[in-house]
């Protein structure tokens, strides 16, 4: 991305404690029409993430970090914990990824707090569920 022409941010581990990201701002791939209006122009990052094998080696670094056993447990206890919090009930450790996506769903619909629901979601799935979630 830099050799792009974009600004990089530091590369920081994200909330879910598995997987790393970082921002950035301008670039070639920014553009103005004639009128001012910023416009897209080619996907860089699209381009750079295919290049150099992001997805495929942020998937195998999700399953290979994955909770397992007590640990697994634990972590289940935690994210059950928040989402307590956000008014999605009833979980079990033994939940798949689409079991826990219907439960929040459901009490999203029935008043929950989505933002909420959606924070513990994106803070423990990778760790729960490796790249499934």
């Amino acid at each position: 991305m830099v050799d792009k022409g974009y600004d990089v941010n530091e590369v920081k581990k994200r909330p879910d404690g598995v997987t790393f990201g970082f921002t950035f701002s301008g670039g070639a791939g920014t553009q103005v029409d004639a009128s001012g209006k910023t416009v897209s122009g080619p996907d860089d990052q699209a381009a750079c993430e295919q290049q150099y094998g992001l997805m495929e080696a942020e998937l195998a670094i999700q399953d290979q970090n994955a909770a397992t056993g007590a640990e697994r447990e634990a972590t289940f206890a935690d994210f059950a914990a928040c989402l307590d919090t956000a008014g999605v009930h009833a979980l079990s450790s033994a939940d798949t990824v689409s079991q826990v996506q219907d439960k929040i769903a459901r009490a999203v619909n029935d008043g929950g707090d989505g933002d909420a629901a959606g924070a513990c979601w994106t803070q423990y799935k990778a760790q729960l569920f490796g790249s499934a979630g």
